[in-house]
């Protein structure tokens, strides 16, 4: 899905804030895609819980029991 609105999967584990590139990170857990969150500008992560709140952290922040791990990172350019 991501792939066809522009984004690939990145490799490595560090993600440096780049104004230029939107990063988006999904959550797995038991082969199963539980959550996604997107990188701001300052390098912190934004997600989306329930229907009104956002909250920012790190990538790592929200792996865990609820969410699983981080199983792929996506990046594309932004739209200059």
């Amino acid at each position: 899905m991501l792939e066809s609105q522009g984004f690939s999967e990145t490799s490595g584990n560090c993600y440096p804030p780049n104004a230029n590139v939107d990063r988006i990170a999904l959550y797995a857990k038991n082969g199963q895609v539980q959550h996604a969150a997107r990188q701001l500008p300052n390098g912190q992560w934004t997600s989306k819980l329930g229907r009104e709140l956002d909250i920012s952290h790190t990538l790592a922040g929200l792996e865990g029991h609820t969410y699983g791990f981080v199983v792929a990172v996506f990046e594309k350019a932004e739209d200059t």
